[in-house]
């Protein structure tokens, strides 16, 4: 009986790692050819007709991987989480939902009543 529980463990396993190659494989880089997989970096932000800089908000960087995975680097540090193109722009998931549009060529993301303007580099 021992055999036959080992046959199946073995069965089951090679079925497993099989099943976790093919959905890798599939899952890879879905965005390689996206033109918003890149770095992006705030050049500008906007806050009740107030316009800043780059060098006025600092450090804002974001980076959209082929794979769909995301990180936004600011002075609060690292954030991780996922991207996909959307109508019109990307939806970047990170503690919520942040949909940021295309307009020529930059990306614009409304975020607590601040409007970040991002550039590819």
């Amino acid at each position: 009986m021992k055999s036959n529980g080992r046959i199946i463990s073995r069965t089951a396993l090679c079925l497993f790692c099989v099943l976790c190659l093919f959905l890798t494989a599939c899952g890879g880089d879905r965005y390689a050819d996206s033109k918003y997989t890149g770095t992006w970096t705030a050049v500008s932000a906007e806050y009740i007709g107030i316009e800043m800089t780059q060098e006025e908000i600092g450090s804002f960087v974001m980076t959209l991987n082929p794979d769909g995975s995301a990180s936004i680097e600011n002075a609060d540090g690292i954030k991780n989480g996922k991207w996909e193109e959307v109508e019109g722009g990307i939806r970047l998931d990170k503690d919520d939902d942040l949909i940021l549009t295309d307009t020529d060529n930059r990306l614009t993301l409304e975020m607590d009543g601040v409007t970040f303007s991002f550039e590819k580099q």
